[in-house]
């Protein structure tokens, strides 16, 4: 073999080790685990924040025992959030974004029935390596309380504030590093409005921004809500709103005046809602000549909400709050809804008489009273 052969062949070699090195993966190593099997979560993270539950389709769960407590995996084809959950302690879980791209490093440590994670491999890998580190010792602490039986929620709610703020912290020192989005909405809801407004435009263009968008839409409903709860109370007027039906209508509430109303604020998620089912037909058949019933599906899709109109068959008025609703306009804001399901008796000339949250047989003992 000449020179040339050799320095060719030496050449290939090199780009072949480096180009092998360089293979996108998620290498996840576990140590001091009894049992070191992991469940994966994972989904692409343009369609994060419409997930709803565990339930959703569109999450990949995975089941994965390692070999030699080691376990290497491809990144999905799309950014996507990971959910990485160690079954010997399913409370605690790694949360990571991670590109079709990203080579990661993941260190799980299991001691003194405490997990740690180490981090790294990305921009946002080395981030959220910090963000555990600062956060450490108050995790132990908050871990450590929830399994006292005794622990008082006044000490529970300390130590939430002390996460807070060192997440609060931690978000201001790294404002520009899509990492943030994974811990946005655990700051305070203003705060979350307040650091939303000095997110840079490329920040909220990016990948991470429609979780940003989603953590900020959810604290603006929660302080509109806290606004609304002043106002809304018996003896008020109640807050009129427009939304559709089940046939595509626009039904305004106040157009229903004259007669007693039931608004009927529920989900189709909502297990005791849908339990509460055959009890408001009862009520309904027995008071629909004096009484409309008002249903109004919230935080819901709109393709399983028409099936459960159709399996449960509800004859009364059927109302939706679409998921693009402008938050200024949703009943369920006007009305401060904290709870679900709510439901809130409204007289004949628009004035709120009672409020029930839960499902609970007073409600239909005031109605049944009020109602004659």
């Amino acid at each position: 073999m000449n020179k040339i052969t050799l320095v060719i062949t030496a050449i290939c070699a090199s780009w072949c080790v480096s180009s092998c090195s360089k293979k996108p993966q998620i290498m996840i190593r576990l140590n001091g685990f009894s049992n070191d099997t992991i469940v994966i979560a994972q989904v692409p993270l343009a369609e994060y924040p419409d997930i709803l539950n565990d339930r959703d389709p569109r999450i990949k769960w995975d089941t994965i025992a390692p070999q030699n407590s080691t376990v290497s995996i491809q990144p999905a084809d799309t950014t996507s959030l990971y959910s990485i959950i160690p079954c010997q302690s399913p409370g605690e879980y790694l949360k990571m974004i991670i590109t079709p791209q990203d080579r990661i490093n993941i260190d799980m440590d299991s001691q003194n029935n405490a997990i740690t994670y180490t981090t790294k491999g990305s921009r946002i890998a080395d981030a959220v390596n910090d963000y555990n580190q600062i956060m450490g010792e108050t995790a132990v602490q908050i871990r450590q309380a929830r399994n006292k039986a005794d622990v008082s929620q006044e000490v529970l709610d300390s130590l939430y504030d002390v996460r807070m703020e060192l997440t609060t912290s931690w978000i201001r020192k790294n404002i520009n590093n899509p990492a943030i989005a994974l811990y946005f909405k655990s700051m305070a809801p203003d705060t979350v409005v307040n650091y939303y407004k000095l997110l840079s435009p490329q920040m909220l263009g990016s990948e991470v921004g429609p979780l940003l968008e989603s953590a900020y839409k959810r604290a603006d409903k929660f302080i509109k809500i806290r606004n609304a709860k002043a106002y809304i109370r018996e003896g008020a007027m109640a807050p009129d709103f427009t939304l559709p039906n089940n046939q595509n209508q626009q039904i305004t509430f106040s157009s229903l005046r004259g007669k007693w109303a039931v608004l009927d604020f529920w989900g189709t998620w909502c297990g005791w809602c849908i339990k509460g089912i055959p009890d408001m037909k009862e009520a309904q058949t027995k008071l629909a000549d004096k009484c409309e019933f008002i249903s109004i599906a919230c935080n819901d899709k709109q393709e399983d909400w028409l099936a459960a109109l159709e399996k449960y068959d509800m004859p009364w008025i059927q109302l939706y709050v679409p998921t693009n609703h402008p938050t200024d306009l949703n009943p369920a804001v006007l009305y401060a809804i904290q709870g679900y399901p709510t439901k809130i008796i409204v007289n004949p000339n628009g004035v709120i008489a009672k409020i029930f949250i839960g499902e609970t047989p007073e409600f239909y003992q005031a109605l049944n009273k009020l109602v004659k």
